[in-house]
Parts: C-alpha cells; structure tokens; sequence
C-alpha cells in the first residue's frame, strides 16, 4: 500500500512538474534537470513524510521507549538478583556455619556417646535400660552378659520380668512398676536366673532417666553371691564352734529360747542331753592337745550321724556338748544316748584309740528355764 501511494505521489509530482516546464524555458538542461529534481522532492517529501518517515520515526520512538523500560527493567531486575544474591549469600553462610556446627555437635555426640559406652561397658555391676512402659530392655553392659550368661543381643528385647525365677515374676513387675513410679533411686534385694538356670541373689539399685523424650529405668545388679556367702560364713562363724563346727552356746540361747516357748504353748515335750568325754585330760596329757582336738572332731562327726535333724548339737565348752532333742521323751532320749554311748565306745579314734562318754539327762517342765534344764542334766 506505501509503495502504490509513494508511486501515485511521483506520478503525480512529475506531471506537475512537466506542466511547469514551459514556463521555464530557455534555461539549459543542467538548470532544467536541477529545478525538476527540487520540484519533484518538494512534491514528494511530505508524501514520504508521512506515508513512510513519520511511522519509522513513531516505530523507533516507540522501540527506544522499549528499549529504555527493558533497561530499567534490567536494571530492576539486576537490582533484585544483587539482593536475591546477597540474601544467598548471607543463608548459604547461615547454613555452612549451621552445618560446622551440626558436625561440631555430630563429633561431640560421638566421643560422648564413645565415653557413655567406655563407662557403661566397664562398670563392675551388671547395667541394664529397659523402656518405662513397655519393660523391655534396651541396652546392656559386658558386666550384665557376664551375670546372665547371655549375650547382649539376647538380653535386648527381653522384657525385665524374664530376668528373674518364674516363680517371683509377677512380684517382681509390680516392683519394676514401682521403680518407675518414683522418682529417686530404689534399693532391693532379688534374684536372677542365669542362662545355665542357676539362680544368682543380687542387689538392684535403680533410677527412672528420661532419653529423647522417652522415660526409662536404669538398673544396676550386683552379683552379692560372695557376699552372701561371707555372711552365711560369718552367721555360720558366729553360731558354730570354730573347732567341731557344731552350734556354740550362742546358737543354744536362740534355739533354746524358741523351743523352750512352744514346748510351754502346746505342752510338747522337750529333753536335754549332755555328755563329756571320760578322762579328756589324759587324752591331752599323753598324746597332746592336737590329738585332743581331734578326737573332738572325731566325736561331733559320729554324734551328729546319729541325732534326728529336728534335734540340735551344741559344744558347751572344753569335751561338753549337749544336744536338745524336740518332741522326745525322757525315755526316748536315754535310748538314743545309750546308743550313742556304744557307738562312740566301740569307734576306734585315731591315735588316742579307744574313748568313752557320760550321759545325763533332763526334761522339760514348765516352770524350767534355759538353765534349770541343763542344771537338771
């Protein structure tokens, strides 16, 4: 369409111009064709101007008015990708010192978790964590497979009853229970079952933690085996003649005192025997006092395989002993005293050869005492 109008517009100013011509003649050819091009552009221009120069200067206008708002925008954007940048920036150093931190605390969580371990492996007692509400164990030390016999994989999961004999287990859930209900260490008395089946007396001290949120109960068991057998040796010690090994007058007051109250209760009858050894200083004189001593030994050996294990033998001091005898007779007892009488008489004692012993004999009444009744003897 421009280009018809623009054609239309030279046809046009080239007539004119050929109608103007005759007007100028006479002028040379070079003037002729001069003043006919300045015609024919003063003709055309404004054609040009604005057919074709006024919409290129509106398009360029338009293009720098684009242009400049696609700088700005640039720059707006620019602007925004510096802050966004920075922002970035200013998060990954946020997150690289957070991460330096959770490594820091990652590495601190270790060497504590490394300490935690060490401590809890090498404790002497028995260690177990077991969940407050489930029962079921947790974790467990080296000292607690040595207890149980049993690794430490097959003691995690075990719930804390199956420690302990069949028998007391359900005791034993109500004190677990008991454990967790308070807050402050408990001390008890229990036991537990090895893997082999044999029962081992511990002493359980324990204490509800909280872990991660979770509460549960540390016990610590240890093994009082040994001491148990300690105490019983000095119960034993202190209740045995250290020589004979039978009971001392010690353990006669205590027997004496409880046999003595039901022989009175339920009118049961209870007698005393004592005896010594006939002649016991010409043993120690001839042979010696180890010979003596012996022969003591000796003789508690034999009394003792001849007495019920109802009745009880004491050494009442130097070659006495007596032996009370529940729910037996005056006359039950001279039996058994005759028959102790000849078996020591015929036993043949090493080196101080034959021996002897003497009776005598007392019954319960109920105004006796202790000592009336060994003074009736």
């Amino acid at each position: 369409m421009l280009v018809l109008i623009t054609a239309a517009s030279i046809f046009i100013a080239e007539a004119l111009v050929m109608m103007a011509l005759p007007f100028i003649r006479g002028v040379s050819p070079i003037y002729e064709g001069t003043i006919d091009a300045l015609l024919l552009t003063m003709l055309v221009f404004p054609v040009l101007y604005l057919f074709l120069f006024r919409p290129m200067i509106s398009v360029i206008r338009s293009l720098s008015e684009a242009e400049d708002e696609l700088q700005q925008a640039n720059e707006e954007l620019e602007a925004r990708v510096a802050i966004r940048t920075s922002e970035l920036a200013w998060a990954n150093d946020s997150l690289k010192k957070e991460m330096e931190e959770r490594v820091r605390i990652e590495g601190d969580l270790r060497d504590s978790e490394k300490r935690y371990r060490c401590l809890w492996d090498d404790m002497n007692d028995a260690a177990f964590l077991a969940d407050a509400e489930t029962g079921r164990i947790t974790d467990a030390n080296r000292s607690a497979e040595a207890l149980l016999m049993r690794t430490r994989e097959e003691i995690i999961g075990m719930h804390q009853s199956g420690l302990h004999p069949e028998g007391k287990s359900m005791e034993y859930r109500s004190v677990f229970r008991e454990y967790t209900a308070v807050p402050r260490g408990n001390i008890y008395d229990m036991e537990v079952v090895r893997k082999d089946g044999r029962v081992v007396p511990v002493t359980i001290s324990s204490a509800p933690v909280t872990i991660a949120g979770r509460q549960f109960l540390i016990g610590l068991f240890r093994d009082m085996t040994e001491r148990k057998r300690l105490e019983e040796e000095l119960r034993r010690t202190a209740m045995t003649d250290r020589l004979t090994g039978a009971f001392n007058r010690l353990k006669f007051d205590e027997i004496m005192t409880i046999e003595l109250n039901r022989a009175r209760r339920y009118k049961r009858p209870l007698t005393l025997s004592i005896f010594d050894i006939d002649d016991f200083k010409r043993i120690n004189d001839t042979f010696g006092h180890a010979v003596g001593d012996s022969v003591l030994v000796e003789l508690t050996k034999v009394v003792k395989s001849m007495v019920r294990e109802s009745s009880y033998l004491f050494r009442w001091g130097g070659e006495e002993f007596v032996i009370l005898l529940p729910e037996i007779s005056v006359e039950g007892a001279a039996v058994q005293a005759e028959r102790i009488r000849k078996e020591v008489e015929t036993h043949a004692f090493a080196v101080a050869g034959r021996v002897t012993v003497s009776f005598g004999i007392a019954e319960f009444r109920r105004d006796d005492t202790d000592d009336s009744l060994v003074k009736g003897s």
